[in-house]
């Protein structure tokens, strides 16, 4: 939230409203704005929560940094009339039937953007054609108009500006309503579902209208739908991915999405689905938290991350779930615990009734009973065992050296005991 400024406390507007209490009841009420996140959450991290290369949207629009992109943003809109066969005043008139509802989905909109309908207007259409244009190329939806060496919208310009462009098109602040999609495909498209083109480049299954760009990749990552469920707070504890697999014996099994997350007390075995790790999936994780705290009532990605958090505490985690298949990327073993390491920090707010959470408490209550327990330390030491004496060639010959000098010793000693008695007798 912006400050205002006032010369002394005669200044201030007694009857003015609180600006976050305005927000939440606004979220209360399923507007589901687009909002700014408060300068401390962002402090020290600001490049995580701000664009770097695009700006989408009015929040970030005109930083120099960020104007090189506009010939981009024009060019995709050029492209995306022209291939439309319809005109851009269509378009323009399609989305001033909704300018209100589409002004209300920023909970900060500065006072340039509520005065200027046509200037917003414009700004959603440029950012909108943008946002379809980058994401159809490479999908089944194909755009065949650019050049083969086109920077950006061809299937080797998405390549190189991927990463950089796709961590911008991620952040909380920088999105679009998706209302602004839907009737920008909707006038183009006409015979075809717009919630199905939209999948079709984010390459997720249509699970209906969502917020925005930032809410459907949530959705892709997590594939459930909402659910009705109240926020626990009581943080549960629990054994990391190798001392449940090594210590208690429990399996991970990999499966397709955050619906099937279980754990089997009877087979020992943890489902979980893949989690991809790369250099530049900290920023969307720490954007779909800050999101998902605001405008979510499940938290379904937060519990996902506890439970990553709970079983990946050190690089063996690490090597246990990627051969497993549950962690995939390219980065090294190191690489991947330092970034779920960021991305995970402070983590304390969870669903107790989500799968992630309902999984974590029963392997918690499954490595309490006795008969595991007892297993537990019987494997513990044969992995001390393993890991002291037989870890090396140079140390298993010495332990086998030492049976053998030890074994002859017995022999030796049972060879003089009974010699020594035959000697008596006779």
């Amino acid at each position: 939230m912006e400050e205002a400024a006032w010369s002394s406390i005669a200044d201030i507007d007694l009857e003015a409203g609180d600006p976050y209490k305005e927000l939440e009841l606004i979220i209360q009420e399923e507007k589901q704005p687009i909002f700014k996140l408060p300068a401390s959450l962002k402090m020290g991290n600001v490049k995580m929560y701000e664009p770097q290369v695009v700006a989408i949207g009015p929040y970030h629009y005109g930083k120099p940094h960020l104007i090189p992109m506009e010939v981009h943003k024009k060019r995709a809109l050029i492209h995306f009339v022209k291939r439309s066969g319809v005109p851009l005043q269509t378009y323009i008139d399609e989305l001033m039937k909704v300018v209100d509802e589409l002004k209300m989905s920023y909970a900060q909109l500065d006072q340039e953007w509520k005065d200027d309908d046509r200037r917003f207007i414009e700004l959603m259409i440029v950012d909108g054609c943008f946002l379809l244009e980058f994401l159809a190329v490479g999908t089944k939806v194909s755009i065949d108009d650019y050049a083969r060496s086109d920077p950006m919208f061809s299937f080797q310009g998405k390549i190189v500006n991927y990463d950089s462009a796709i961590k911008d098109l991620l952040t909380v602040e920088n999105q679009l309503p998706y209302l602004v999609l839907t009737t920008l495909l909707s006038v183009a498209r006409p015979n075809e579902d717009a919630h199905d083109t939209i999948s079709d480049m984010m390459l997720c299954h249509n699970e209906g209208p969502r917020r925005h760009i930032l809410d459907r990749y949530a959705e892709r990552v997590l594939e459930a739908p909402d659910l009705e469920l109240e926020r626990g707070m009581k943080l549960p504890t629990g054994y990391s991915a190798s001392e449940l697999y090594y210590q208690f014996g429990i399996q991970f099994r990999r499966v397709g999405g955050y619906k099937s997350i279980k754990f089997d007390d009877k087979q020992a075995i943890l489902t979980l689905p893949p989690i991809m790790i790369h250099d530049d999936h900290q920023n969307p994780f720490l954007n779909m938290r800050a999101f998902e705290v605001w405008v979510s009532k499940d938290l379904k990605f937060h519990s996902f991350i506890y439970l990553i958090k709970t079983l990946v505490q050190s690089v063996k985690d690490v090597a246990l779930l990627r051969c497993q298949g549950i962690i995939v990327g390219p980065l090294d073993h190191e690489s991947v615990l330092k970034s779920i390491q960021v991305f995970t920090k402070d983590i304390g707010m969870f669903n107790v009734e989500s799968e992630p959470i309902v999984a974590l408490q029963k392997m918690n209550e499954y490595c309490k009973r006795r008969s595991v327990m007892c297993w537990r330390m019987c494997r513990i030491w044969i992995s001390n065992l393993y890991e002291n004496y037989f870890s090396n060639p140079w140390t298993t010959m010495s332990v086998v050296a030492a049976a053998i000098l030890l074994a002859l010793t017995v022999v030796q000693t049972i060879y003089t005991v009974r010699s020594s008695r035959c000697d008596k007798k006779m």
